[in-house]
Formats: C-alpha cells, structure tokens, sequence
C-alpha cells in the first residue's frame, strides 16, 4: 500500500509520469472494499463487471480467511506464555465463515 501511495505522490508531482495501478489491485483489502463500496452503495442489483469481480476475488479472500484463522489458532501459546508473565490480553475469535 505504500509503494501504490507512493507512485501516486511521485504522479502529483510528475503529471506525465506513469502510475503503476496493478500494484492496487494486489492489495486484497483495496480490491474488497471497492467491490463491497460499488455494491452496497447502489440501490441497483451488481452489474456484471462487479459479479465477475465477486467471483475472481471469492477464492483469494477465502484463503485470506483460512491463512487468518491459522494465525489465530497458533495464538493460544503465546497467550498462555504471556498470561504466565502476569499480562492478560482479551482472546482473539475466528473470522466467520
């Protein structure tokens, strides 16, 4: 996310220089949260750009959920060894599914 806001200082300063926009579209929580603005934003049903978008991104967000609730279950030690130091942070929950 900082290289994609970088490129676009360097592209404020530099008119007729280039934006690398690809660097955007690989950042998961970018390309969610348009797709979710574009949809719920509208009183109509999603165009079909935006049902094709849906569909290429299901299987990356899934992994991205899988990959955060692995994450999450490795956390139990670290909470038990931080918990043996006195320290008592609130338990972290999975992500839905």
């Amino acid at each position: 996310m900082i290289t994609v806001l970088a490129n676009l200082i360097i592209a404020a300063e530099n008119p007729f220089g280039t934006v690398n926009f690809e660097l955007a579209n690989e950042n998961l929580r970018f390309r969610f949260g348009g797709l979710k603005g574009g949809i719920m934003g509208s009183t109509s049903r999603p165009t079909e750009t935006q049902m094709r978008q849906a569909a290429e991104i299901g299987p990356t967000l899934e992994k991205a959920v899988q990959e955060a609730n692995a994450l999450i279950n490795a956390l139990p030690a670290l909470l038990k060894e931080v918990a043996d130091a006195g320290i008592y942070p609130a338990p972290v929950k999975a992500i839905g599914q």
